[in-house]
């Protein structure tokens, strides 16, 4: 009877096999169970992965490790197939780096990657990490509830590997850095000091705040603006892109920006403005800015709208055409110019070059002046105009006389030229008695 028995059982495990794969093959069939086995150590690995800082500084690095899987039992797969004992293994076989100048990856072990921090300056990397399963096991198989199954284990066999891959972008602390469009004034100073408003704000790689006069901000200047800058101001109007850079201890941030100018207060000379026989505007004489600086006031030749080195006017050539004049008012009660020798004064006749008339004006085209001092401008031809807040006024209209006076005043804390006129709305008054003039012209 007992034979029989046992015959029975051989040909019911035949049958189970022919029935059922063998259990090597069915692990095979289930490789989502086997990776479900390691999903939570894996998501752990990638957030931490993600949440790394990689470091500021071209040299740092920093490991990241796979924690290891738990042993599970007594997983039933189906109604004829139970894992009695089961361990799976994820194992890291290669990592890539997007950008290995910036942030470069490699494997240590099987569980473990480097990340380490260059010179690059990307600030975002993608890194990618493939890897595989390694599961062992002992199985049961068969028709579980009538005992007519067999168990098997993995011992034997070759690893069962199944391969994957996930990619994932790490950011990069290279710091911040936002510039700004910023507006300045003829004569007014090109250094840090001016620049330094076109920058809002910036961090370094690891969040502290730096000020536009740290070393290592600076900015990207373009030629033609270069071009019209003389003597450590702007000379010229300028209209152009300024980029802002930042050499952080992650490495260079670049942020765009532009720089324009415009006359502020200032007396402007024009004579022939045509430039290579077209009409336009260059302000042949140049443009006397008045600006403040450490809270005195200043007087500067510059170019104006073009900083070309032309003749005045072609048409007076050997005749006089313009003359700039500065008269210090300083303790002066009465204000009569009719007999008073100006501080400075400079003339050029028309075919005299405009840089030459200019650089007359004081050292560095720079002139010193008071609150109340008075400066003349005369023309042959009376092309004299004047801006407040750079809106232009002209007095061509006024063609006799030929000579303006203007007042350096400071109306509501603003610098001005004010041109000076008599109660009877003429201007060029050769003697002025008392102060006939105001800020509300």
């Amino acid at each position: 009877m007992k034979k029989i028995l046992n015959l029975l059982l051989v040909i019911a495990l035949v049958i189970t096999s022919v029935a059922f794969p063998r259990p090597v093959v069915a692990a095979r069939s289930y490789p989502n169970l086997v990776r479900s086995k390691t999903e939570a150590q894996w998501k752990d690995f990638i957030k931490r992965l993600k949440a790394t800082k990689v470091g500021s500084k071209a040299g740092e690095e920093v490991e990241v490790s796979l924690k290891p899987s738990p042993t599970f039992k007594e997983e039933r797969v189906s109604g004829n197939l139970v894992i009695e004992v089961g361990q799976v293994a994820r194992e890291i076989v290669e990592v890539k780096s997007s950008d290995p100048e910036t942030l470069s990856a490699k494997v240590v072990n099987k569980s473990t990657i480097r990340l380490k921090r260059g010179f690059g300056t990307n600030s975002k990397v993608s890194i990618s990490v493939k890897y595989k399963l390694a599961w062992k096991f002992d199985l049961r198989m068969g028709s579980i509830s009538s005992f007519q199954y067999y168990t098997e284990n993995s011992n034997g066999y070759p690893a069962i590997e199944t391969e994957f891959s996930e990619s994932m972008e790490m950011k990069i602390p290279l710091g911040f850095l936002l510039a700004r469009n910023a507006k300045y004034v003829l004569g007014e100073k090109w250094n840090t000091a001016s620049r330094s408003r076109m920058m809002v704000s910036a961090t370094d790689a690891d969040g502290s705040p730096v000020n536009y006069s740290d070393s290592r901000i600076g900015a990207t200047i373009p030629d033609e603006l270069s071009k019209r800058i003389k003597n450590g101001r702007i000379d010229a109007n300028i209209d152009s892109p300024v980029g802002l850079f930042f050499k952080s201890s992650g490495g260079r941030i670049d942020s765009p920006g532009k720089a324009t100018s415009s006359y502020g207060n200032a007396v402007v000379l024009r004579g022939f403005e045509a430039q290579n026989g077209v009409e336009s505007t260059r302000d042949a004489a140049g443009a006397f800015a008045l600006i403040e600086e450490d809270g005195r006031p200043k007087i500067i030749a510059t170019s104006g709208a073009v900083n070309d080195n032309d003749k005045i006017h072609q048409e007076f050539p050997g005749k006089f055409y313009v003359e700039t004049a500065l008269f210090s008012m300083n303790n002066v009660n009465d204000l009569s110019l009719a007999d008073q020798n100006p501080t400075k004064v400079i003339t050029a006749n028309g075919d005299e070059k405009k840089q030459d008339f200019l650089d007359r004006w004081g050292s560095a085209r720079a002139m010193s002046v008071n609150y109340g001092d008075v400066f003349k401008a005369k023309e042959a031809e009376g092309k004299i105009g004047y801006t407040q807040a750079s809106n232009y006024t002209s007095l061509d209209t006024y063609q006799q006389p030929k000579e303006i006076f203007f007042e350096v005043t400071n109306c509501q804390l603003k610098c001005n030229f004010l041109p000076m006129k008599t109660s009877d709305d003429v201007f060029q008054p050769k003697t002025l008695r008392g102060r006939l003039f105001s800020c509300s012209m």
